[in-house]
């Protein structure tokens, strides 16, 4: 993906996110 994704319990590989637990890989 190459989009900024912003929502709760958020898990996103390879870009920037934004939200509660967030995961970023």
């Amino acid at each position: 993906m190459d989009n900024v994704i912003i929502y709760p319990n958020a898990v996103i590989v390879g870009n920037i996110t934004i939200g509660e637990n967030a995961i970023i890989g």
